[in-house]
């Protein structure tokens, strides 16, 4: 019981103070190769990083693709670009974006693409989800013999990622650009991997996966299609 007169002080509690925002990484790389009747060396890397807080989700990345097949030059492709979301509920968000792009063998010195729009999130359940993206920007793209070229462009992307069980993990990352000014001009991607966890905390995994690049409106003497399969080792951090 509390005496008659006496007075409780209760002292007010605050909450504690979120934990600032951190920055995420992810470096993966994968090589392969052959010696006696031919020589033959392949590799890729790639590098992403991102940082989430509760109203923006920003992220980067870049990669590069080289081979070389009895000394010479095969391959020699390189990306980069960065994406930055700006969360206006659980469900959508909208964005803004860059993508850089060379590719010695496609005659392809530069492309840029500047882009923003809509996105919404179809589910999530920590690091399970499933997002969809609309946007409209232009393309400015320099061809070693072509010359020169800028359009408008529209985009739709997909990305999905869902834990399978305790050590595996699906991805599935879906893009298509559509020229405005040439509506048979077209570009379109799927990369679709397994991630293995090696260790316990995920710092390092392995990741399988197969990569499709479409161009429906190529330079001379390129292939519309490009199919890559690889195996990377994959470090988190």
């Amino acid at each position: 019981e509390i005496p008659a007169g006496d007075v409780i002080s209760i002292e007010p509690v605050e909450p504690p103070e979120a934990e600032p925002p951190v920055w995420q990484g992810r470096f993966q790389i994968g090589i392969s190769g052959q010696t006696g009747n031919r020589e033959r060396f392949r590799g890729n890397a790639r590098f992403d990083i991102r940082r989430e807080s509760e109203d923006v989700l920003l992220s980067g990345y870049a990669s590069a693709r080289y081979a070389f097949d009895n000394g010479r030059r095969s391959e020699n492709a390189q990306r980069a670009g960065a994406r930055n979301e700006y969360i206006v509920s659980p469900m959508a968000f909208w964005y803004t974006a860059i993508d850089l792009e060379r590719d010695e063998f496609k005659n392809l010195d530069l492309r840029t693409t500047v882009s923003a729009g809509l996105g919404r999130t179809w589910w999530r359940d920590g690091a399970n989800f499933w997002k969809t993206s609309a946007g409209i920007g232009f393309t400015h793209e320099d061809f070693r013999d072509d010359g020169s070229d800028i359009a408008p462009v529209t985009e739709l992307v997909s990305d999905y990622s869902k834990r399978l069980n305790d050590i595996l993990t699906f991805t599935n990352a879906t893009k298509y650009v559509q020229d405005l000014d040439d509506f048979s001009s077209w570009r379109a991607s799927n990369d679709a991997a397994l991630e293995v966890d090696l260790t316990e905390n995920g710092a390092w995994q392995l990741r399988v996966g197969l990569l499709h690049e479409y161009d429906n409106s190529p330079s001379p003497d390129v292939k519309r299609l490009d199919t890559y399969y690889y195996l990377n080792a994959v470090r988190n951090f």
